[in-house]
Formats: C-alpha cells, sequence, structure tokens
C-alpha cells in the first residue's frame, strides 16, 4: 500500500533541505498507521513502513515524535530520518533496515551538524579510503547506513544511482521483499 498523504518537497533546493514537509506530515502518517491497524481484527502479522529520499525524513520524524505502530522499517536512499541512531525511531534497532548505493547522489547532501560541510566531506572521504567513520551526518541528520546509526544494511547496486534500487537486477529489491514478508 503507499501513502502519499503529505505535501512532499517539490524540488531539492530549497524545499527538500527544509525539514518543515516533514515534521508537517508526522500527524497525517501517524494517523494512517494507527487507522490501518484499526482495520484490522487483532495485530497485524508484519507491518513494514518503507520510505525512499525524503519519505525516509518524514518516517523518520513520525517515529521520533509520535511512535508508529509498526514491526520494521526500511530507509532507502535517505538524506537522514531526523535522528542520530536507529534506536532514536522507538523500535528495535535490529528492525530497522537502510540501503544506500555508493552510485547514490544523496550521500552528497550537505551536512547541518555541529562539524558542517566540510566535516561531512571529511568523514566520507575517510570512510572511502577505510579509515573508518566518524559522525556521517547528512542534511536531516545521520546517514542511516553509517555503522554508528545503527540500522542493518542492504545490499545495493554499487553503481545504482537515487531511484535504482526497484530496478529488477537491483540486489536490494529481493532483500526488501524478505523484510516485508516477514523473512
Amino acid at each position: 500500500m503507499a501513502w502519499i498523504g503529505y505535501d512532499a518537497p517539490q524540488n531539492i533546493v530549497p524545499e527538500a533541505a527544509d525539514d518543515t514537509y516533514a515534521k508537517n506530515a508526522e500527524d497525517k502518517l501517524h494517523g494512517f498507521e494507527v487507522g490501518l491497524h484499526a482495520t484490522h481484527d487483532g495485530n497485524i502479522a508484519n507491518n513494514t513502513i518503507l520510505g525512499h529520499s525524503y519519505g525516509t525524513t518524514t518516517i523518520g520524524y513520525t517515529m521520533k515524535d509520535k511512535g508508529l505502530p509498526v514491526d520494521n522499517v526500511v530507509l532507502v536512499g535517505s538524506p537522514g530520518a531526523g535522528v542520530d541512531t536507529a534506536r532514536d525511531l522507538h523500535i528495535d534497532p535490529s528492525h530497522v533496515y537502510a540501503a544506500q548505493s555508493q552510485g547514490d547522489p544523496i550521500g552528497l547532501a550537505p551536512a547541518i551538524d555541529p562539524g558542517g560541510p566540510a566535516d561531512n566531506a571529511w568523514d566520507n572521504m575517510k570512510s572511502d579510503f577505510g579509515f573508518g567513520g566518524d559522525d556521517h551526518h547528512l542534511i536531516h541528520g545521520r546517514q542511516t547506513t553509517a555503522p554508528e546509526f545503527g540500522a542493518q544494511i542492504l545490499p545495493t547496486d554499487p553503481n545504482g544511482g537515487h531511484s535504482d534500487y526497484w530496478n529488477a537486477n537491483s540486489p536490494t529489491l529481493p532483500a526488501m521483499g524478505r523484510i516485508i514478508a516477514g523473512k
């Protein structure tokens, strides 16, 4: 089921750089998920919420501020989920999954954190050359695939672009399917 019940950013700059869209969607996304549960007798067997790009920011803010009755969270091509760690989403971090291809330019989203953009670039360069990671903040929080975030990392096509996670030959696609199916 696709939920597109909020006013999403229509351009990268300045709208997608603004977290107001995610914050304004919190009540609507929370209401949708709570309503989804209300339509079932008993518990939903395995409820997975999956967000792509700015949708991950919307999910992150909602989970942080309102909580969501979900079993799994999948964050794909994220500019940050508005939190520093998977635990901040108020769900067992072993049920938080993230994917970001090395070829996805979202990883270059400028940092807005105490270290600033130069710190983010330095962290990325150290990681690329195997010198370990640091904070890895993007425009809306820590990079969801950074070890410090604490998500389970899904396989990706290293050359895949920002929307290539759903391509037929993408290793991310069957991994997402297994999570959604509860496997």
